[in-house]
């Protein structure tokens, strides 16, 4: 809910786009790698994926926040939603939405 709030008011913070993306990530992951692919994962759930990748949901918004990243929260937000909008060959093959590469105006995600 508070991303929903944030995406909707537009203080799509650093956080916000760390957690939006990892969310994202790991639906995709789920539903997108092969089962023997998936039988390798510590998790079987979105809510067990976000838990294993807490580390690097910290790391996104860190290097969102700092300040040699310019950050573009409209990029930010249209990048979490293009992620959900990934067809699974767009997923495996790392086809991820421009905006994506829009964050920071560096080509980083």
């Amino acid at each position: 809910m508070p991303l929903l709030l944030a995406a909707l008011f537009g203080c799509y913070t650093e956080s916000d786009y760390a957690e939006g993306f990892t969310e994202a990530d790991c639906t995709l992951r789920l539903e997108c790698y092969s089962e023997d692919a998936l039988s390798y994962l510590d998790y079987s759930d979105v809510e067990g994926c976000m838990a294993y990748e807490a580390d690097t949901v910290d790391r996104r918004a860190a290097e969102k926040a700092a300040e040699d990243c310019a950050y573009d929260r409209k990029a930010a937000r249209d990048c979490v939603e293009g992620m959900y909008a990934l067809s699974c060959e767009d997923y495996l093959l790392n086809d991820f939405p421009q905006s994506c590469q829009e964050i920071c105006g560096d080509g980083a995600r």
